[in-house]
């Protein structure tokens, strides 16, 4: 029950976090909340982090267009580097999404290794399919 708790507290943080942020110019042009995806989609947001070096905490959020939230966080015992970690993060919210029956899914990462490496991935795929 506290690990419920603690995670309704980390969405509703979360929430309130997207709706105070705001960006005042310079050359970002990401927009200041958080968008939707299309209907039937879900988006994943995952994101790790690195303690002491000796654990890391990983975890996800997904969501609907409605906004219909699914989250997990996990703690992991071990040294890893960054890019390792977010790359468990990412595997760990997939596998949470895959598990609840969603298959059309957007994933964002904020790990730019992590996108680079997935994005090559991903059109050597959709060459051979």
């Amino acid at each position: 029950m506290e690990v419920l708790n603690k995670a309704i507290n980390w969405v509703a943080e979360y929430g309130s976090a997207n709706e105070n942020k705001r960006f005042k110019g310079g050359s970002c042009s990401s927009p200041a909340h958080w968008v939707p995806p299309e209907k039937n989609m879900y988006k994943i947001n995952c994101d790790a982090a690195v303690f002491n070096g000796s654990c890391i905490g990983i975890g996800g959020v997904v969501r609907d267009n409605v906004g219909y939230v699914l989250s997990t966080c996990l703690k992991m015992e071990g040294v890893f580097n960054v890019e390792v970690a977010e790359a468990l993060g990412a595997r760990h919210a997939l596998q949470l999404a895959f598990h609840a029956g969603l298959r059309i899914v957007v994933l964002q990462t904020d790990c730019l290794k992590l996108f680079t490496h997935l994005s090559k991935r991903l059109l050597s795929v959709q060459f051979l399919v």
